[in-house]
This record gives C-alpha cells, structure tokens and sequence, in this order.
C-alpha cells in the first residue's frame, strides 16, 4: 500500500517531538543520539535546514542540514520505512535545495556510506555526485 503525505515544509517548533523521534528510530542513518533541545536548534536559524514531510499532522520524514558561508550540506535524512519509495525522498530533497539557494549556498555536499549503495543511486538521482573528498570526524 502506497503512503501518502499531505505536505512538505520546513521544520517547526511543534515538530520537535515527532522529529527527535524518528532520527532516534533509524539510528543507521542518524549516527548518534538526538535530543529535543539539540534539534531545537534547527528551528528559526539561519544557518540551518531542517525540512518534514507529514502525514495527517504527523512528521514521517525529516531532513536536517546546515549552512556555512557558500557551502551547505546535508546531515541527516529520514525517512519512516513503512513511507520509503514513494518519491517523499526526492520531495524532502527538493525543497531542502531550495531553501539552500534562497540562503546563497552554491554548493550542497553529503556524506553516505561507500557501501549503501542504494542511498547512493537515490542522492545522484537529485544531482549529486561523488567525489575524491576524504570524511574525517571526531566525538567530543
């Protein structure tokens, strides 16, 4: 059974809950523990993205980026699997994009795990590519 949305739009206050929610649920894709107070942070900044796509009122999918200076990137998206392959992915992206353009982002760049590649087929198929850039990280 295909699950539909009923619209897109950037992240609010009220979403937090929801929100916090399902990064903690796909852990595979949000690598860490999210916190409503850490999350909180995305709503009304300018230098971050935070997108939901929601099914009668309820947040089924979230993407979180940031912005430094002409460069954005994409942190995290999730989507609940029981709405994945009905093109929300592609809706989040889109609308994220445009968000980062209105900021004066040039670039928007992501990291994905070399081996999923399925993440990788679906974020060329919005635009991006690969590239030789080397992730380095470190926990504090």
């Amino acid at each position: 059974m295909i699950k539909k949305i009923d619209s897109v739009r950037r992240l609010q206050r009220k979403d937090l809950p929801e929100a916090t929610k399902l990064l903690n649920r796909e852990r595979k894709t949000a690598f860490l523990d999210w916190e409503t107070s850490l999350l909180s942070r995305t709503v009304n900044n300018r230098n971050t993205i935070g997108v939901v796509a929601l099914n009668r009122g309820k947040v089924v999918a979230v993407l979180i980026g940031g912005v430094l200076g002409c460069r954005g990137e994409i942190n995290h998206c999730v989507i609940a699997p029981e709405y994945r392959h009905n093109g929300i992915g592609g809706k989040l992206v889109k609308a994220a994009l445009i968000r980062f353009a209105r900021l004066g982002v040039r670039r928007v760049m992501l990291d994905v795990i070399r081996k999923n590649s399925q993440a990788i087929r679906f974020w060329e198929s919005h635009g991006l590519r690969k590239t030789d850039d080397i992730h380095m990280e470190i926990d504090l």
